[in-house]
């Protein structure tokens, strides 16, 4: 009503806000659509974050691509094996730094949403080192053989002859 605009004060006198649409809306319609966009833009924010902690990720690990790339005969293959690796590595590590972020950000406000993020978290470095350790170890799902090999040395003795 009336010919002009202000903002409202709030209760605890810290500020004052000014929504302003088109349209006829009723205050409650007001504070719900502002809510809505900045869920939105926060979101996107996070979005944008993530795939840039991805990018510069992916360029620290470009060298290993480049490096591949220069060996004769297999250089090619090898390179692009190793960028689709990397790729992947380094999308689960942004997830995780990413969530990291948010968990941390989030404590002052919600603290229980933290911990379960912190836990999604950990959940992915473990699965992460547990992938690891099993490729490192070669986990076999059969016994491995055991060889009793008695060397024989150049003078035509055999090393059951030393013991």
């Amino acid at each position: 009503t009336g010919s002009t605009f202000s903002s409202y004060a709030t209760k605890r006198g810290r500020g004052s806000i000014l929504l302003l649409r088109s349209g006829y809306h009723s205050a409650d319609d007001l504070f719900t659509l502002a809510e809505r966009d900045n869920a939105i833009v926060t979101w996107l924010v996070r979005l944008v974050g993530f795939v840039v902690m991805y990018m510069g990720l992916k360029m620290v690990s470009q060298p290993l691509e480049v490096v591949l790339d220069r060996i004769p005969f297999v250089g090619r293959f090898a390179g692009d094996l190793m960028g689709g690796a990397t790729s992947i590595v380094t999308c689960i590590v942004a997830a995780a730094l990413s969530i990291s972020t948010i968990a941390i950000a989030w404590f002052a406000y919600r603290p229980l949403l933290t911990f379960f993020l912190l836990g999604i978290v950990g959940g992915l470095v473990y699965l992460m080192r547990r992938n690891v350790e099993s490729k490192r170890y070669g986990e076999a799902d059969h016994e491995i053989p055991v060889v009793n090999a008695i060397p024989i040395y150049k003078d035509g003795h055999s090393g059951a002859d030393y013991v």
